[in-house]
């Protein structure tokens, strides 16, 4: 998921590098919301939950989580390349 994420992922978008668990944190730069992403990716048939339920403290919206742990490496690579064309869009219309 690493490489996908490097490769198809545009300026500003940052993640975690585990070193442990089955998941990566997806930083969203500003304008882009994590709540109107999640919805844009689940048109392009992407199931992907926002991070604010998981974080203890107030969220700030801008995070996603993305699991890794049950998904085969060419599921990963096709998901990744749709969220980075999903955030590509979002990016451009503002």
């Amino acid at each position: 998921m690493l490489q996908a994420l490097a490769t198809h992922m545009p300026d500003g978008v940052e993640w975690t590098r585990p070193g442990g668990g089955f998941f990566i944190w997806l930083s969203l730069p500003p304008p882009l919301r994590a709540v109107q992403v999640a919805d844009l990716a689940e048109k392009a048939k992407l199931l992907i939950p926002v991070g604010d339920p998981f974080f203890a403290e107030a969220p700030t919206g801008q995070y996603l989580r993305l699991a890794f742990s049950y998904v085969t490496p060419a599921k990963i690579e096709s998901g990744i390349a749709k969220l980075g064309q999903v955030l590509r869009n979002s990016l451009r219309a503002g």
